[in-house]
């Protein structure tokens, strides 16, 4: 191979490489820097397994009546009172399963000092994927 060619090869390998580093470089640089971790508040795992069980339960009885109302309006054989009570029942599943959420939110809350809770609390939202002017947008 000449020389030329091997110059050539070289000059872009590096090129190539210094573009490389500058990019990694550049990324490093500004990167925010991780902030203090918040302190986490005490609680129980297997309480808060024992949670998620009960209100994934409640949340399935939820969509299961939740569907059989849905399919109840659509047969085509309609019965207005059936649907109204399919309907009270959903309610009530419904109610259970916020109650259900309320209460372990609660005692979650019994277990926070007041500055985890407000941080909590004003995430809660977000976590959940509301967003907090969501209401005022539907208006």
């Amino acid at each position: 191979m000449n020389n030329k060619w091997i110059y050539i090869i070289l000059l872009c390998s590096l090129m190539f490489n210094a573009i490389l580093a500058g990019f990694i470089i550049y990324h490093l640089m500004t990167r925010p820097l991780p902030g203090p971790t918040p302190p986490r508040f005490d609680f129980n795992r297997e309480r808060m397994l024992e949670r998620h069980r009960e209100i994934g339960v409640r949340r399935t009885e939820f969509q299961e009546h939740k569907l059989h109302f849905i399919n109840s309006l659509a047969s085509p054989h309609f019965n207005e009172l059936a649907s109204k009570e399919e309907l009270e029942i959903l309610l009530q599943k419904q109610i259970e399963m916020e109650r259900v959420i309320g209460m372990n939110l609660i005692d979650m809350r019994k277990n926070m000092n007041d500055e985890q809770a407000e941080r909590f609390f004003k995430e809660f939202p977000l976590m959940m994927g509301h967003d907090r002017n969501m209401l005022h947008r539907r208006r």
